[in-house]
């Protein structure tokens, strides 16, 4: 297929800036990306073993089996969001949990599980949306080996996924779900980025809010229930938000999930200690298998703050 030119390019950003998200169909949007980004150049980077990845759901009853927390069902997607559009479930995750709390826009009084993720190996991420240090592979930017538009596509592409979209305008979303589409699928197999035969990988993206204390990460559905491993979850209810603040209270904890089943301890003091600034994740042996180490102390409202924002 002919390469788009420059001016091509910039024309076909114009019509995507000009179409309705009301009338336009999610496949002609997909369509038109999927032309002017021919050629571009991505950098796939590597989650570590030991990365950790926040979600939070809301909700009326505790859920009882870890399937619970994970991506909703394909049946149950029935409009766009940020990464996916209708029947195309995807896992986001935050990489903090305050993070994860207001990505999920929870509101006072709301019923909350929090849950604490690790990956199991290693995750093949899309940096696109990384800084251009973050994106450095040998000491170059591996995206500025790519054609004359790339400066241009990541400029656009940028500017609409880190749009933040009103929840009555849901329609918006196809253009990011069409954007998150693009950069998660249809990639080639390479085991030394361990990217297998489903050509998934996972999408880094930083908070729509502005914030840059933490980031977010897309996956899709199944790639995350094969690539994660649950190690806690906390059953919170919302005191307030203000801002980018948020006060909870923790009514209930579970550290065990046996046959895939969260056991509830009924004890809200069941938290895990805080992370040193290298990030490492403790663990200790119980004699059997290895645990997330707990904190000893008192969970005192400073400790949670400290927690959340951890």
């Amino acid at each position: 297929m002919r390469k788009v030119s420059r001016s091509e390019a910039r024309e076909q950003i114009r019509k995507l800036n000009r179409i309705d998200p009301k009338s336009a169909s999610y496949d002609s949007i997909l369509s038109i990306f999927t032309k002017i980004t021919d050629g571009l150049n991505v950098v796939v980077g590597i989650a570590g073993g030991g990365e950790l990845f926040y979600r939070a759901r809301v909700a009326s009853e505790k859920p009882v089996k870890i399937t619970e927390l994970h991506a909703p069902p394909a049946h149950l997607v029935c409009g766009y969001q940020r990464c996916n559009p209708p029947l195309t479930p995807m896992f986001y995750a935050a990489s903090q949990r305050a993070g994860a709390l207001l990505e999920t826009r929870v509101c006072e009084g709301d019923t909350v599980y929090l849950s604490q993720w690790i990956a199991r190996n290693l995750i093949p991420v899309n940096r696109i949306f990384d800084s251009e240090e973050n994106q450095a592979v040998d000491g170059k930017l591996a995206a500025a080996l790519s054609g004359p538009n790339d400066d241009l596509l990541f400029t656009y592409l940028d500017t609409q996924f880190t749009k933040r979209i009103h929840a009555s305008f849901a329609d918006d979303y196809k253009f990011t779900a069409a954007i998150a589409q693009f950069l998660t699928c249809n990639f080639n197999k390479d085991d030394d980025h361990t990217i297998g035969d489903d050509g998934h990988v996972a999408l880094k993206y930083p908070s729509v809010l502005g914030l840059d204390t933490w980031h977010n990460t897309a996956m899709h559905a199944e790639f995350a229930s094969e690539r994660l491993d649950l190690l806690h979850v906390m059953e919170l209810k919302v005191l307030s938000v203000d801002d980018n603040s948020i006060r909870i209270d923790i009514l209930d904890t579970a550290t065990s999930f046996e046959a895939g089943v969260i056991s509830w301890s009924s004890n809200p003091s069941l938290v895990p200690t805080l992370l040193e600034k290298d990030r490492a994740v403790p663990f200790i042996f119980d004699g059997r298998k290895w645990n997330l180490q707990l904190f000893e102390g008192p969970v005192t409202a400073a400790y949670v703050e400290a927690l959340l924002s951890n």
